[in-house]
This record gives structure tokens, C-alpha cells and sequence, in this order.
């Protein structure tokens, strides 16, 4: 299942790290992620957007949010405007965004506890694992006002948020 009838251009991720879990271990302290040697900032800011926009739609998903409580802030999105106004909405666990590493149950689960509008893509990984991305739309309040930037903040709950594309229509 795709996003329907939103464009998006997947060239790359932004991954952010989560807040400390009940074991005081962010995500950059798990598994493959250590051994990497990767470090995932808590947010990423001055995401270039530069024009006027009814809406932008991101196609996102979570690391380690099988077992994120429904409802608590998986991550903070800041529209800037031109004129140094801003607005701020939240990404909320399981209801607009859910782990995107879906196991039969889990996959159920998501699908069901999400609006079908909210689901960007549902497909299989190369080693035939199913994932899935949200697909999150917010109407821009003043399409009249130029968007300089977005910020991507996480380190907000136990699951590390990532964005893989941003459509402005």
C-alpha cells in the first residue's frame, strides 16, 4: 500500500535518537546502532524549505516503538516562517507515527490503530521482513507566508523518530 496520491522523493534519512529507556539507554546505546558507530543527534534543525505551501506531508516511522505507549510524544515539528513566526505540532506514538519494523501482530496492530490516511507505505525489507511508514499531513494555518525552515526535534520517549521524506504541496 503506497501514500495514495502524495509525491515523495526518498533520497536519504534523518534518524533521531530517543530519551533514555527504563534501563537508562538511548538509542544510540542499542545494539547494532553501538557497534556502528553511529550517533543520532536529539534533533535536526534548518531543514531548508523556502517557499509558500498549503501543506507538507512526511513520510516517517519509528526505531525501537513496538512498545511505546499509545499517545506520549514520539517527536516536535517547527515550521519557520520568513517573518520569524513559527508553528509547532507533535508526532504522537501510535496514532500518527508507529514502528516501522512490523512483525504479523504488530503489523495488525499498527494498521488498525492508525487513520488509513496516516499510512504512507507498507511493503517488505530486501530479506522479506514487512515495514511501514506514516504518512503525516499538517495544513499549513498561513499559506501566505513563506516557509524558511522545518526543525525535527526527538530524544522525546522511549523510540527513536525518523523522517525518510517531505512533500510540500
Amino acid at each position: 500500500r503506497s501514500s495514495g496520491n502524495t509525491p515523495f522523493d526518498l533520497r536519504g534519512i534523518i534518524q533521531l535518537n530517543s530519551a533514555p529507556n527504563s534501563e537508562g539507554k538511548t538509542a544510540n546505546d542499542r545494539g547494532n546502532i553501538q557497534t556502528s558507530g553511529k550517533v543520532y543527534p536529539d534533533a535536526v534543525r534548518g531543514i531548508a524549505i523556502g517557499s509558500k505551501t498549503d501543506k507538507i506531508h512526511l513520510l516517517a516511522g519509528l526505531l525501537f516503538g513496538v512498545d511505546i505507549e499509545k499517545g506520549k510524544i514520539a517527536a516536535n515539528i517547527i515550521i519557520h516562517y520568513e517573518d520569524n513566526s513559527k508553528e509547532e505540532f507533535p508526532l504522537i506514538a501510535k496514532v500518527d507515527v508507529f514502528d516501522y519494523w512490523i512483525h504479523t501482530k504488530e503489523r495488525r496492530e499498527a494498521i488498525e490503530s492508525v487513520d488509513a490516511n496516516k499510512i504512507g507505505w507498507i511493503g517488505e525489507c530486501s530479506n522479506g521482513d514487512a515495514r511501514a511508514l506514516t504518512k503525516y499531513s499538517w495544513k499549513n494555518p498561513h499559506p501566505d507566508k513563506v516557509i524558511s525552515h522545518i526543525d525535527f526535534e526527538g530524544g522525546l520517549s522511549d523510540t527513536a523518530p525518523f523522517i525518510v521524506a517531505i512533500t510540500a504541496e
